[in-house]
């Protein structure tokens, strides 16, 4: 049997939301290094990975399992470790917890949306990211994302704060951005509303009301929940506040892991 770092130190599977980037958790991987063993997920990889063209792309609990089984082969996963999801890789996190609840020690929700519960939002929701996927496949990566980054839940940012974002994302691929947008579109997801029996923390940006406020009704649905809000911070708390983001997580991380 080979000894490794993650039998000492405990893991922590980061991922990212939409648009996100393996950089994006750099500083705060440097971060815990001393303590927590980091394990970056890719989103993207069920949908670049198909067999043939005629092959449809997995739907989105399909897609958090073939991550899932990727991620524990790929990096020798303990029996039990936390995991991190921003955003859209809140709810994949959370797909996961409601098939592997045994495996997830820890679970920690940054500006998440547990899903949306009627026909009439759905049906408004896979309006706006049909056109959006639409957008990211046929137009100019830079155009499509400076109308992205104009939407609400951006709006705490300045100017030069949301070119640098652009400047940022630019370098990725459009079509598969789009194809991604598609397939793992909020309108198209279960809802979970109902948490599992996991330690749970929500985290939001007190400068972005709508998830705060989600995070609120998490809270009254959820009475074990933990709730953590960094004032100074948008959406993405991340990196936008990155020293108060690491002093609510640390704490989490680093206590005794639970015993299955």
């Amino acid at each position: 049997m080979t000894t490794d770092v993650s039998v000492e130190k405990p893991t922590l599977v980061l991922i990212s939301g939409f648009l996100g980037q393996a950089s994006d958790w750099q500083p705060l991987q440097r971060a815990l290094s001393a303590d927590v063993r980091c394990v970056i997920a890719d989103i993207s990889w069920p949908f670049s990975q198909q067999p043939t063209s005629n092959t449809a792309p997995p739907d989105f609990m399909t897609a958090c399992d073939q991550l899932f089984d990727r991620l524990v082969l790929q990096h020798e996963l303990p029996p039990r470790f936390a995991v991190l999801g921003y955003s859209m890789g809140g709810r994949i996190a959370l797909g996961w917890a409601q098939r592997h609840s045994d495996r997830i020690d820890q679970l920690i929700l940054e500006s998440c949306h547990p899903g949306l519960t009627t026909e009439a939002e759905r049906l408004e929701r896979l309006t706006s990211d049909t056109l959006w996927a639409q957008r990211f496949a046929k137009e100019p990566l830079e155009e499509v994302l400076t109308d992205w980054y104009q939407q609400p839940v951006f709006g705490h940012l300045t100017p030069t704060q949301r070119q640098a974002v652009i400047a940022q994302r630019g370098s990725q691929d459009s079509i598969h951005l789009g194809q991604v947008l598609a397939h793992l579109s909020l309108a198209i997801q279960p809802h979970f509303w109902a948490l599992p029996q996991i330690p749970t923390a929500y985290i939001s940006g007190g400068k972005d009301a709508k998830f705060s406020g989600i995070g609120q009704a998490l809270l009254a649905r959820n009475a074990a929940l933990r709730l953590y809000q960094c004032a100074d911070s948008g959406h993405n708390v991340h990196q936008e506040a990155s020293e108060q983001f690491l002093a609510h997580i640390r704490p989490l991380l680093t206590r005794k892991p639970q015993t299955s």
